[in-house]
């Protein structure tokens, strides 16, 4: 069975992590299935770099340009790069669309709607969201199979476009990206990091909710340095720091000049943050710094208005026995029952609400982190294999009731 993953957003955020951790986990089964990535650019690259540095075998590139409507917004894939394959999965729906004529063969990962129902995003997105409301309708309208992480985004789903619940195939994502054990002592850090922070990982697109972060660390008082790690978090609009962003997306987010990270600098100096004091404003942190520091963060604040399958961020988090403090939102509330875990809640919207759950922390801190320590041994664990098993039987199922596969392959670059 050949498998053709297509993607040309190339998300840094879930989406290129996600189709990594997965791909790499099917091709280790080693069942006899096949696998090209398609994809062009920096998404291609990315891709490259992950799968390649992984040692996954067996995985075909190919750079094949997609065509793209003229605001660089959508992605439409074409018959001649969906022909020649078993089955065509697409890890990152959003953007893209695909024939029709060969939907019957398509599985389409669909990460959140969260573009299309966030009030903060909204106005933001405003050019955008009739395209991506129509390109949602039209996955849902069609014969692919679409899976989603969460029953949030099911019922999401149904509340916009009175998608069936059936419609959907639900298959959890793993949080396990990286094993605590594995991870070296040896990365430099800096003299900072020996006293308590409080570290929050979350790029700066609105719905991220820096807003309220900032306001509630401040009623606290800031008692710990506030540090911020992700996409554009260096608080700079520098065009080098946001360009994996891509060209549409960087355009809707208004990131480049006096845009969204010059509001954050703003709402950050009239809260009374210093910058290289009480605030750390770091940008994107590779993998093996990142996990160092959070290793020996005082405390993860996870402010979101808005996620697909749960946090990434804050299963790591737990499974290194950091507290949490997070914002009580549906799907957030689905993943830690999924995990059987214990975190501090507030509601997403209310300072006041994150500024008390901070103190309590404060005020009970070693009861608090011994019992962060305790429940990393009993925290349910789910697996990429065990993603990878159930994502191997829609591929199955699609590839045994799809029309044999042309002999059309993708194009060659």
């Amino acid at each position: 069975m050949l498998v053709r993953m297509i993607d040309y957003v190339g998300n840094e955020g879930g989406g290129v992590r996600f189709a990594a951790e997965l791909l790499t986990a099917l091709a280790a089964a080693n069942e006899g299935a096949r696998f090209e990535v398609v994809s062009t650019g920096r998404a291609l690259g990315a891709y490259r770099q992950l799968l390649q540095g992984a040692r996954v075998p067996g995985v075909r590139f190919t750079d094949v340009p997609p065509r793209i409507t003229a605001d660089g917004w959508r992605f439409d894939v074409d018959e001649a790069t969906l022909g020649g394959c078993d089955v065509a999965w697409l890890p990152w729906v959003h953007r893209h669309r695909v024939a029709d004529a060969y939907a019957s063969r398509v599985v389409g990962s669909f990460h959140d709607t969260i573009v299309l129902t966030e009030p903060s995003l909204r106005s933001i997105f405003g050019r955008f969201l009739a395209d991506e409301e129509e390109t949602t309708a039209r996955w849902l309208a069609s014969g692919a199979r679409v899976v989603v992480s969460s029953r949030a985004t099911v019922a999401a789903l149904g509340q916009r476009f009175g998608a069936r619940p059936g419609r959907f195939d639900v298959i959890p994502v793993s949080g396990a990206h990286a094993d605590p054990a594995s991870l070296s002592d040896d990365v430099p850090l800096p003299a900072w990091t020996a006293a308590p922070f409080v570290l929050c990982p979350a790029n700066i697109s609105p719905h991220k909710n820096h807003e309220t972060l900032f306001a509630g660390v401040a009623r606290w008082g800031a008692r710990h340095p506030l540090v911020l790690t992700g996409s554009g978090t260096d608080l700079v609009g520098s065009p080098s720091a946001l360009r994996r962003y891509g060209r549409a997306l960087l355009a809707a987010l208004k990131l480049a000049g006096p845009g969204r990270a010059a509001q954050l600098r703003e709402a950050a100096r009239r809260l009374g943050f210093r910058r290289g004091e009480s605030l750390l404003p770091l940008g994107y942190v590779p993998d093996d710094r990142y996990y160092a520091m959070l290793r020996r963060a005082w405390a993860l604040v996870m402010p979101t208005l808005a996620e697909g399958g749960g946090s990434f961020p804050v299963e790591e988090a737990l499974r290194f026995g950091v507290p949490v403090i997070c914002s009580d939102i549906p799907v957030i509330r689905e993943h830690m029952e999924r995990l059987g875990a214990h975190v501090l809640w507030f509601a997403p919207r209310d300072p006041a609400a994150l500024a008390s759950r901070l103190a309590e922390l404060e005020g009970d801190y070693p009861q608090q982190k011994a019992r962060a320590v305790a429940q990393v041994a009993t925290l349910r664990r789910r697996s990429w294999s065990d993603v990878a098993s159930e994502y191997r039987d829609v591929f199955a199922a699609v590839a045994q009731a799809a029309p044999a596969a042309g002999a059309t392959a993708a194009r060659r670059a």
